[in-house]
C-alpha cells in the first residue's frame, strides 16, 4: 500500500510540473478575449522602414489599421488559437499570441505588402495631453488645450508651427503642416513615450524618432 500511495504521490508531482511547464509557456489556448475592444500597437515595415502602428480591434470581428498613411478598415478572427487579421487594402497578417499578450509566429497574409515586425496589447495610461510638452532631437510637441499643438523644430527650435489642429485616436495623433504635404504621425507607446514618423510629400523618405515627455 505504501508503494502505491507513493507512486500515486509521484504521478500528481509530474502532472503539476507538467502543468507549470504549459504555464510557463505562456501560450494561450483562446487568446479571443485578448482582442475584443483592445487596442494593439507596434511597428510593421512595407519595405521603406520600420513604422509605429496601431490597430484598434471591436468585438464583432472590426478591426481598424492607423499608421502615417492613414486609416484602414478591416476584420479580424480566431482560429485554433491564431488570429487573422486581413485588411481591405489587401495586407494582412497571421499569428499566435503569447500568454503576455504579444504576438509571436508572425505570418503575412498572401499578396501583403506590409510586413508586421511586432505588436502587443497597449494598456498604457491615458493621461492629459493637454500643457504638456514633447521632445525628441530637433522637435519639441506642446499640447495647448482643444486638439490644438505648438511644434517647434530644429536645434533651437527656431521653425514655428503654432497651434496645429490634431487628431487622436486608438492610441495615435494624426495632423499635417504645409498645406498638408508636411505629414506627422504618432503612437503612444507608454504613459510617457510617443513612436513617431514623418513625411514630407513629395518626398518618399519616412524620419521614425522616438519622443519622450518632458
Amino acid at each position: 500500500m505504501k508503494r502505491l500511495r507513493y507512486i500515486a504521490g509521484g504521478l500528481m508531482l509530474l502532472a503539476s510540473f507538467g502543468f507549470m511547464g504549459c504555464k510557463k509557456d505562456g501560450a494561450t489556448s483562446d487568446p479571443s478575449a485578448s482582442f475584443k475592444n483592445t487596442i494593439w500597437t507596434g511597428e510593421f515595415n512595407n519595405g521603406d522602414g520600420a513604422q509605429p502602428l496601431s490597430m484598434e480591434f471591436k468585438d464583432g470581428g472590426a478591426v481598424t489599421w492607423y499608421d502615417l498613411a492613414g486609416e484602414t478598415s478591416g476584420t479580424w478572427k480566431v482560429e485554433n488559437g491564431m488570429v487573422t487579421v486581413a485588411m481591405s487594402n489587401g495586407n494582412g497578417f497571421k499569428a499566435g499570441v503569447s500568454g503576455d499578450n504579444k504576438l509571436t509566429n508572425i505570418q503575412s497574409l498572401a499578396g501583403s505588402t506590409a510586413v508586421m515586425v511586432h505588436a502587443e496589447l497597449n494598456n498604457s495610461t491615458e493621461t492629459t495631453l493637454d500643457e504638456t510638452t514633447w521632445t525628441a532631437p530637433n522637435v519639441s510637441l506642446h499640447f495647448t488645450g482643444g486638439s490644438k499643438v505648438d511644434m517647434a523644430l530644429g536645434p533651437t527650435g527656431s521653425t514655428k508651427y503654432p497651434d496645429i489642429t490634431f487628431v487622436y485616436k486608438a492610441k495615435t495623433i494624426r495632423f499635417a503642416v504645409v498645406n498638408g504635404d508636411y505629414r506627422w504621425f504618432f503612437v503612444r507607446s507608454s504613459s510617457t513615450a510617443f513612436k513617431g514618423i514623418n513625411q514630407f510629400l513629395p518626398g518618399a523618405t519616412l524620419y521614425p524618432f522616438d519622443m519622450s515627455k518632458k
